[in-house]
């Protein structure tokens, strides 16, 4: 998948995890273009997005910041928030994991709470559509 335009269809970025090596090692093991832009107020990022084999999409994220300022190993991965709220973090990370090829123990970050993780995901989408269009027309 090359190009920044795809957009989750609910319009959610959820965070599924922090893979503990560079974007850069990622995208050469997929064939991907490793794509640079500056998301709002966070600096510089590399990343791609990855279509896994059922069809999802997922956003690998590296902040240029985060790694030389914190430590931070490699990309967050970022799966659609619907899915979060629906599909459970085993099975998702576990697809995320197969298609880049990668032991669980690359893994640098999960959360702790998996169903928080899941219901947290739920409430934010289930808030956005009660607060309607952010900018309703006249």
């Amino acid at each position: 998948m090359q190009g920044l335009d795809y957009k989750f269809p609910s319009g959610l970025a959820w965070i599924l995890a922090t893979i503990g090596l560079r974007v850069e090692v990622l995208a050469h093991r997929v064939g991907a273009r490793l794509e640079t832009w500056e998301p709002d107020g966070l600096g510089t990022a590399h990343g791609f997005y990855l279509r896994l084999p059922s069809g999802r999409v997922v956003l690998l994220q590296e902040l240029e910041h985060a790694v030389s300022d914190h430590g931070v190993a490699g990309p967050d991965v970022y799966v659609d928030g619907a899915e979060a709220a629906t599909e459970g973090f085993e099975r998702l990370l576990a697809e995320v994991s197969g298609a880049l090829g990668l032991d669980i123990r690359a893994i640098s970050w999960r959360p702790l709470d998996v169903q928080a993780w899941s219901d947290g995901a739920a409430q934010t989408i289930a808030h956005r559509q009660d607060a309607g269009p952010a900018n309703p027309s006249a």
